[in-house]
């Protein structure tokens, strides 16, 4: 192959390389995480359209998202509005995780735990730490 054909080669491979890492960064989507034993059911209580909202089941080690500009998950459309979520378990016990749990549209939210031992927990994708506001 010649000179000038692997430049170009080249070229092509850089210029999409780049073009997949500016697109890639930041996946604008609120999402919810079973890190449980047990599937649950998350169904958005606030900050959502009503019957339009997200509503997912969840089996253990599943996530589900919805795009914070999805004006059906996230009615006022910022990335950092309040959406809530109701999180229930679907196995005969019906336990609740967490009722009214209140996430950034921007950020995730996290169910994690074992044997009845179960916490929520609300993350932000700016800080990709938790947020300050544990609940």
């Amino acid at each position: 192959m010649c000179k000038k054909k692997k430049a170009v080669l080249f070229a092509v491979w850089i210029v999409s390389a780049i073009f997949l890492c500016l697109t890639a960064e930041g996946a604008d989507a609120f999402c919810v995480y079973n890190n449980t034993d047990k599937e649950f059911n998350a169904a958005e209580c606030h900050g959502g359209k009503t019957a339009k909202g997200f509503e997912k089941n969840l089996k253990p080690g599943d996530h589900a998202c919805c795009n914070w500009e999805n004006k059906d998950c996230n009615e006022k459309g910022k990335k950092d509005s309040i959406v809530a979520f109701n999180v229930m378990f679907t196995q005969v016990d019906m336990d609740n995780a967490c009722l009214d749990f209140p996430v950034k549209a921007g950020g995730w939210l996290s169910v994690s735990g074992k044997n009845g031992r179960y916490k929520c927990e609300a993350y932000f994708d700016e800080s990709w730490d938790k947020d300050g506001d544990d609940q």
